[in-house]
């Protein structure tokens, strides 16, 4: 029996985006009673009304609106699972289209009871060609595992705007592991929601024809926009040592220590390299920054307690949701 699947966009501020990936989301060739599509509004400035005018009623499927305050990408999945009717919750971003098989390929996963959570590749769509020296499309969300449909196993992962997880499973793990908000300070996302389905024994699967095209535009890669996804790695990187290492605030000041030597031999060879502008030079200023990004997050890690407590929490979920029901986030990590 095929399952029904809530298909859970997240979105903020880019309501002119949006619209592309929810009109591929409504024209799957799946059956049109046994989906819906969630937005959810993660922003300020787009407003419910201008997506009802948008989006309901437009369609054969029920595409309904869910409002998030609380800033983060994986506050807003979370509240997606919350407010969503499916068996099968499936993920796309906003800047991303699914292709109209998509539903189905991730359907047929779930046959197997076993199986937690799927997906399948990523592909980049470029409106416009990034510049020579922009780094591996992997820091883009690509995702490719092959031409085969294999399980997975750790440390592989699914991404986030091709990620479909069922419901049981998700509630059994706690959840996506929220974005840490003041400063914005990452967390491991799907990436801990996947190894805390190993952890629980589901089954991760990879399906090539579950396909979604992640839409990019070359022109907004520029320097400082680098910088700022090699900082978000950098964050990340330190954030996955400190779960599957944890250590004393001595240890957590000694790992600070040689992020921060790294940063400074990175910023050798960037200024070694900088009259020629090789590509050599922009990965070493972009290693600069995700270093010092790293350092900075453990040091905050060895300074806070509660820093501490919130970067290895796993349930991300309120204990007033239940696997059918539909709430609201918590209003803030604490």
């Amino acid at each position: 029996m095929q399952p029904f699947v809530s298909v859970v966009i997240p979105t903020l501020d880019r309501l002119d985006r949006l619209t592309s990936s929810v009109e591929a989301a409504a024209r799957q060739d799946y059956p049109k009673d046994l989906y819906e599509v969630v937005v959810v509004d993660n922003g300020p400035t787009d407003s419910e009304e201008q997506f009802m005018r948008l989006f309901v009623g437009v369609s054969e499927v029920d595409v309904r609106y869910v409002w998030e305050p609380q800033l983060g990408l994986h506050w807003a999945r979370n509240t997606g699972a919350e407010d969503a009717r499916g068996e099968v919750l499936a993920y796309t971003d906003d800047d991303a289209e699914v292709g109209p098989g998509w539903i189905a390929a991730l359907a047929a996963c779930f046959q197997d009871p076993e199986v937690g959570a799927a997906g399948g590749p990523i592909k980049l769509r470029w409106t416009s060609p990034p510049p020579p020296w922009a780094p591996s499309l992997g820091l883009y969300g690509a995702l490719d595992y092959g031409g085969e449909s294999v399980l997975l196993s750790s440390p592989r992962t699914i991404h986030g705007a091709n990620f479909s997880v069922r419901r049981s499973a998700l509630y059994e793990t706690g959840g996506f592991n929220a974005d840490l908000i003041g400063p914005r300070i990452v967390s491991d996302g799907e990436t801990g929601l996947c190894h805390k389905l190993y952890r629980a024994s589901w089954k991760l699967a990879y399906t090539p024809d579950a396909v979604v095209y992640h839409v990019q535009d070359g022109s907004l890669v520029t320097m400082a926009s680098m910088k700022g996804r090699f900082r978000n790695h950098g964050r990340f990187s330190a954030c996955r040592h400190y779960k599957c290492k944890p250590t004393g605030r001595v240890g957590l000041v000694a790992q600070a220590a040689r992020a921060l030597a790294r940063a400074g031999r990175s910023k050798s060879k960037s200024l070694a390299r900088r009259p020629a502008r090789t590509q050599g030079y922009y990965t070493e200023e972009m290693l600069v920054s995700q270093n010092l990004a790293m350092a900075a997050y453990f040091l905050r890690l060895a300074g806070n307690a509660d820093f501490r407590r919130m970067a290895t929490r796993e349930d991300w979920l309120t204990a007033t949701s239940n696997s059918t029901g539909t709430g609201n986030s918590e209003p803030g990590a604490s």
